[in-house]
């Protein structure tokens, strides 16, 4: 899913000016889908769902789930809440130069693709 999203963003971006990239960031129907599926097939949700939540929330079922609500809040406040600092510091960042966006948005997708590749190498390999 990685290398299929960063191939796609990568594609849809080729030959389009500065201007049409600034328009395009609104969400559609595929690029909702594609981020979807991403986090879905991603291991680190199932791994934190069967490793750290699961049991969380069997010990709330067996105590009441007013005793877990804390754990579940704190950890979206914080993902979110880190999510969101990252993007802030990631657009003020870009803003400064107009070329460092570009290479910025370049990079990222690079990275994703990488990322995609080094999950099928592990997992072929067995690390």
């Amino acid at each position: 899913m990685l290398i299929g999203f960063a191939s796609y963003s990568l594609s849809a971006t080729r030959g389009k000016t500065q201007a049409e990239m600034a328009n395009s960031s609104t969400l559609t129907y595929a690029s909702v889908t594609t981020a979807t599926l991403t986090e879905l097939t991603a291991p680190g949700t199932w791994i934190y769902w069967m490793t750290v939540a699961g049991p969380i929330l069997s010990e709330g079922r067996l105590h009441g789930y007013w005793h877990v609500v804390p754990f579940f809040v704190g950890g979206l406040v914080g993902y979110y809440g880190a999510a969101v600092v990252s993007l802030r510091v990631l657009a003020w960042g870009a803003s400064l130069h107009k070329r460092f966006h570009e290479r910025l948005f370049l990079a990222a997708n690079v990275l994703l693709f990488l990322l995609g590749i080094s999950y099928l190498v592990r997992a072929y390999f067995g690390r």
